[in-house]
């Protein structure tokens, strides 16, 4: 009798065991399918910042290359007005072209530079419970270090990895460290030269309108 009713309590312990193993299974399938979901919905956000990081880039490629075209011969008066734009730089050929300034190719490299700031805190706010660092530093396992330094400013040295990277010279500044990503919007890093800001949304930057191009 007692061995009957000890195998019956040692199989009720093991059915409770069995079952607590269960609830725990499904408890883990539904965090892995919300975290899923949630992943999926970043994809989708990210998609869209790629796709306009590199239009940005072929923007200012297609600067580069019309620029590297423009004949000798078309300088004269040109040059002598392009000379007044504030930060112009003559490239080394002698060749100018005046529907953009050295000024406006640098501001779209700076809002590159902010749009990878952009992905890298949303990438970092996905792995942090949905909020944005309170430092540049925390961002260093998704972007590179001289992204944090504005294409216009001459840094006193360069850095190619994090290790060798003086925090000092960052040039960007964070105006809402630690935001909820996502949420009631509010800029989230800017440059001070160009007064180009990035929100704590995915992909979206502001750029002033003095450096928009007609194309």
């Amino acid at each position: 009798m007692r061995q009957q009713l000890e195998a019956k309590a040692l199989d009720a312990a093991q059915v409770d065991g069995e079952r607590v193993a269960t609830d725990q299974h499904l408890e883990e399938l539904d965090r892995l399918g919300a975290e899923l979901a949630q992943s999926e919905k970043l994809l989708r956000s990210l998609t869209n910042v790629f796709a306009e990081n590199a239009d940005l880039r072929r923007k200012v490629e297609d600067f580069e290359r019309a620029e590297a075209k423009q004949e000798p011969n078309e300088q004269s008066a040109e040059v002598a007005a392009a000379s007044q734009i504030p930060g112009y730089a003559l490239p080394a050929t002698g060749s100018v072209r005046t529907n953009w300034s050295q000024e406006q190719i640098e501001a779209y490299r700076c809002a590159n530079n902010l749009l990878q700031i952009n992905l890298a805190a949303t990438l970092w706010a996905q792995a942090h419970n949905g909020f944005a660092p309170s430092n540049f530093v925390d961002l260093h396992e998704y972007i590179a270090p001289m992204t944090l330094i504005c294409p216009s400013r001459r840094p006193r040295w360069l850095a190619v990895n994090w290790r060798t990277f003086d925090p000092s010279a960052i040039t960007y500044q964070m105006t809402s460290p630690g935001v909820q990503w996502q949420s009631v919007h509010h800029s989230y890093a800017r440059c001070p030269t160009h007064e180009t800001v990035t929100f704590n949304h995915p992909g979206q930057i502001g750029l002033p309108s003095k450096y928009s191009i007609n194309w």
